[in-house]
């Protein structure tokens, strides 16, 4: 519920803004107006350093400064930012699904690169709680955003794209660097949020230097836990977490040319439940979200030792960069409404406690050795590389489920004859999992200037990869059963691109690109569900398919990078066309609870995305960057025929047409009036973010599917998003208010159910208004 004493803080500092903003124009007499030029973004996208205007591809890419100015602390913020980029919340309530430019999926591996400086941290999808790792936003030096496929430098899990957080390296320049951020924040109907951090280093000596950091902050939460029976209040405000990290790094200037950098960065994550609510109970509308679940609690823990070594000579650069990517994560899930739906209700009839707890755990190791040209003026620039990866994971779960004899009893069956099993002491349910991904590549990008300003790119890269699991059930919910699988490929992805660039600031570029998302192994015991069989059978299927192989994805891409008016503005528009084959995708058994990987059907991802950036006077700077995206499925999928009808009719799983369930629009637009009050630096900030409803039938909403169709379906609301911030210049201390969902808008973003026909409904949406004070300190 909304309190009475966050509304009060709401309008005063609501007031405060208002106040200010309408004091710009008398500032904006005294504010300097000569023009002044857009600043750019270095960034290394193709392994070398070059300004963003310079790079023929389509890059979004912000620095800890434009992260601040807007406000920005986490993956969901700066995906707001980003044209063509999205998520989707997973059922699991913690993290989310990322899509570029529509290509996603939450099976198998992932087809986005998530990369911590060199390492790829991206994780293969083997259940409900693997998922990718995001770093939090504080003291990066910047994020880069590739759109379309970067398989030829950066690998397997870039198939639609690369996200790569790039941190501050140790510095020789001979001083002191200082950044510290802290703040506090209140949400309406939610609790009290906070953040502290501090990051620092230099030289220690003349060959010696260092950088390191410390963060942790606190999102209050605002859904309230409740008993369903009695309908009170249990505990409030439940969804709140707590990221904390700290990273290190000692540069050793071993000579002119040698440097070596260990660093080490750990990450802990905390939630005291996820942030899902019950339709029933809830009313968004009204800031009223509650939830009957018991508490699901999360903790996910993340260490990342690194060792860098680079040598610089004039002709030729060698890197080698080696990695140990740890993560530890526990998650607690309420079945309580999971497992009345094998028996098609939505709850169960009495209080009824099942607890799933998951235990998973990934260890990987990475190499890569590239040797590379250094002079950045010769017309033949190279990169040669070799890339080393393993990456073993397990997951334990169990389910405890004392009372699932009974549940099953009050639905008229017994245990032996419904699941055909007892429990094993209080467990329904014991899956262990463990599963190997391997690789190695080898891949070269060759850059050569034909004529001045003229260039043609040429690359690939080639790879091994080896992929096995064993997976043990035990219990009713379980098929009892030890299965296993492996499966190997040796992929090759290409690349060919030409840009010209005919003058300072301008760039034009066509490029055809490939990328491909490895292949795996699927369990092949069913559930112990009498029907789970002649569901399989309905969908074409004999038997579980014992592996699936890797979906390829070709991209053609033209775009344009413009500077006018003496580089005050900067316009960025690309146009892409993508063409997805064999695509892997859950194959879901309905009626009992169980699915499997399969490779079916093509899609075609097309649009384009576009930026604009202007520094029009010293006082006034604006930014726009928004994008569009058709992405649906090119192929019609049928299952079984229908035997009842005369002549038999194909049943059909997927229609030619369907939409991957992406928003088709995205858009940011920002403005800030920079000026002076009473001798200081003073600013008023707005943003707005936009991102539309997915448009046309996603296969699940399609009645045309008869396999598939789940008439309870609806599409998730468009989401839109004003934010206010203004702030003064104290020495070095910027101090801001700021407020979040100035509208408090309360769109529906993920939406689901246990089963087709289970009229239970949960769903998550956009953190309520929020206003709060940030300090931050550079020097």
């Amino acid at each position: 519920m909304r309190e009475s004493g966050t509304l009060k803080v709401g309008t005063a500092l609501a007031t405060v803004l208002a106040g200010l903003t309408a004091a710009a124009p008398a500032w904006a007499q005294s504010a300097e107006t000569r023009p002044v030029a857009y600043e750019e973004i270095v960034v290394t996208a193709t392994r070398r350093a070059q300004a963003l205007s310079d790079v023929p591809l389509s890059i979004a890419a912000f620095d800890q400064e434009i992260f601040d100015k807007k406000g920005a602390k986490s993956i969901e913020d700066m995906v707001r930012m980003t044209p063509g980029l999205s998520f989707q919340q997973d059922t699991g309530g913690f993290t989310q699904q990322i899509a570029i430019r529509g290509i996603k999926s939450n099976v198998g591996a992932q087809t986005t690169g998530i990369y911590i400086d060199g390492t790829p941290i991206q994780v293969r999808s083997l259940g409900v709680a693997t998922t990718n790792f995001y770093p939090t936003l504080f003291d990066l030096e910047r994020v880069e955003v590739l759109r379309g496929p970067q398989g030829t430098l950066f690998g397997a899990g870039s198939q639609g794209g690369a996200i790569r957080f790039i941190t501050p390296q140790p510095s020789f320049d001979g001083k002191m660097d200082v950044y510290a951020r802290g703040g506090v924040q209140v949400t309406e109907g939610g609790g009290v949020g906070y953040e502290i951090g501090a990051a620092f280093g230099g030289p220690i000596s003349e060959n010696v230097a260092f950088r390191v950091s410390g963060y942790t902050r606190r999102d209050a939460g605002y859904v309230d836990q409740i008993n369903r029976f009695s309908g009170d209040i249990v505990d409030k405000n439940i969804n709140s977490q707590q990221r904390t990290s700290m990273r290190a790094a000692l540069a050793f200037r071993l000579s002119d040319e040698l440097t070596v950098t260990p660093s080490f960065f750990m990450e802990i994550d905390k939630a005291d439940d996820r942030g899902f609510f019950w339709e029933s109970y809830s009313d968004p509308k009204k800031g009223r979200f509650l939830s009957a679940w018991n508490k699901q609690p999360f903790k996910d823990e993340v260490y990342l030792p690194a060792l860098n070594i680079e040598w610089k000579g004039e002709a030729v650069e060698v890197i080698s960069e080696t990695s140990y990517f740890r993560r530890n994560f526990r998650r607690s899930l309420d079945f309580s409404t999971y497992t009345p739906q094998f028996f098609g209700i939505p709850l169960a009839p009495f209080d009824y406690q099942s607890e799933s707890i998951l235990t998973p755990k990934q260890k990987q190791f990475t190499q890569e050795l590239r040797v590379q040209s250094a002079d950045p003026n010769a017309r033949l620039k190279w990169v040669f590389g070799a890339f080393y990866q393993r990456s073993p994971f397990s997951n334990l779960q169990l389910v405890v489920d004392p009372q699932l004899p009974a549940l099953t009893t009050s639905q008229g069956w017994t245990m032996l004859s419904f699941w055909g099993s007892n429990l094993i002491g209080d467990l329904s349910f014991s899956g262990d999992t463990n599963a190997l991904d391997k690789q190695i590549a080898g891949f070269g990008q060759i850059d050569y200037e034909i004529v001045d300003g003229l260039t043609a790119t040429v690359g690939a890269r080639y790879s091994k990869t080896k992929f096995s699991f064993t997976n043990v059930g035990r219990g009713p919910l379980s098929n009892g059963a030890t299965t296993s699988g492996k499966s190997s490929e040796t992929p090759f992805t290409p690349k060919f691109a030409l840009s010209y660039k005919p003058g300072a600031g301008d760039l034009v570029y066509a490029s055809a690109s490939k990328g491909y998302r490895i292949g795996g192994a699927n369990r092949t015991a069913l559930p112990p569900v009498a029907n789970c069989l002649a569901n399989l059978q309905q969908l074409g299927y004999d038997s579980v398919p014992p592996t699936f192989k890797s979906d390829t994805l070709w991209t053609y891409e033209l775009g344009t990078k413009n500077s006018f008016a003496d580089g005050r503005v900067r316009v960025e528009l690309t146009g892409f066309y993508s063409r997805w084959k064999d695509i892997q995708r859950s194959v879901s058994l309905s009626a009992c609870g169980g699915s499997f990987i399969g490779n079916a059907g093509e899609a075609v991802s097309k649009g384009f995305d576009f930026s604009v950036g202007a520094q029009l006077s010293d006082s006034v700077s604006l930014n726009l960057a928004g994008g569009y995206t058709d992405a649906k499925l090119d192929e019609t999928i049928f299952g079984s025929r229908n035997t009842s009808t005369t002549p038999p009719t194909p049943r059909t799983i997927v229609s030619k047409g369907d939409s991957l369930g992406v928003p088709a629009f995205t858009l940011s637009a920002g403005a800030q009036y920079d000026g002076t009050l009473m001798g200081r630096d003073f600013y008023v900030r707005a943003d707005y973010a936009y991102t539309s409803k997915v448009s046309g039938l996603t296969p699940g909403r399609n009645p045309a599917n008869v396999l598939a169709y789940d008439p309870d379906l609806v599409r998730d609301d468009a989401v839109s998003l004003v934010s206010l911030r203004t702030g003064m210049q104290i020495g070095d201390a910027d101090v801001s208010l700021f407020v979040d969902n100035l509208l408090d808008q309360a769109p529906t973003i993920s939406r689901y159910h246990e089963a087709v026909g289970i009229d239970a409904f949960f769903q998550t949406t956009v953190r309520p208004r929020t206003f709060g004070l940030t300090v931050t300190y550079r020097r």
